[in-house]
């Protein structure tokens, strides 16, 4: 009904990009699956349109709290969302986590949404110069600390010099949403955690955790890390690299 009766009579319409703002009911057992599912809309409705390389800017999902089992639905589809941006061409993800409600699906600060999505359409669809995303590409062991490399891109790929660059959080507090994970038992312990200029720096622990994550939870909120502009860095989930290794690319 949805695509027969509300979509496919817009096809013969002129369409310049999409704005994707949706997720919420893909959350739970379903979540894994909706990167598959969202690359394969994104190349049928390219193809429906005659337009191969439309351009897609994707809103990622709020944080939210009620009505949510913390079983990991929410920050699945956050990162299929963002891995869906890397995957294909012409597709940009916007960054939200502060934009949301703990206890309602429709946040309350429109205006921030569409200032995100905004500039993100201005470099995406109108090629015009805009605030880059900063994103945790690199992570490495040195000693007893684990640094996690911060660079800065454009909606269409291009790394922009970071330099001058520093990180901070929206609250000026520490950022609390580090954790480590062991895989052998599911256990998993916040980090102390620092920002020392592109960097996100955690002291690690006697005991070798198997992956690092940022903002891994339904509701994410204390301590959340953006650029000088209040770019917010989008939440990860990282494999550590073996004790032999010294990094790893994200």
């Amino acid at each position: 009904g949805l695509y027969n009766a509300m979509l496919a009579p817009c096809f013969p319409y002129a369409v310049r990009a999409v704005l994707w703002y949706q997720g919420e009911s893909n959350t739970g057992d379903r979540a894994m699956q909706y990167g598959d599912e969202l690359k394969a809309m994104i190349q049928l409705w390219r193809v429906k349109w005659h337009q191969p390389d439309m351009p897609f800017l994707i809103v990622q999902l709020p944080k939210f709290d009620i009505d949510a089992i913390e079983d990991g639905g929410w920050p699945l589809v956050r990162e299929q969302e963002w891995n869906v941006a890397n995957e294909l061409e012409n597709v940009a993800t916007v960054v939200t986590l502060d934009a949301g409600e703990g206890n309602d699906l429709h946040p309350y600060d429109k205006k921030l949404v569409a200032d995100r999505v905004f500039n993100a359409a201005m470099d995406l669809v109108y090629g015009r110069q805009a605030q880059p995303q900063p994103a945790v590409e690199t992570i490495e062991v040195c000693g007893d600390l684990l640094r996690m490399h911060c660079v800065w891109r454009s909606r269409s790929d291009e790394r922009i010099r970071s330099e001058s660059r520093r990180l901070m959080t929206l609250d000026g507090d520490a950022p609390r949403e580090i954790e480590f994970l062991w895989r052998d038992c599911a256990t998993s312990a916040r980090a102390e955690a620092w920002l020392d200029g592109c960097d996100i720096v955690a002291r690690m622990t006697a005991r070798r955790p198997d992956e690092v994550r940022y903002a891994w939870s339904n509701n994410p909120e204390s301590g959340l890390i953006c650029d000088g502009d209040g770019m917010l860095i989008p939440p990860f989930r990282l494999t550590l690299p073996a004790d032999d290794d010294k990094g790893i690319h994200a």
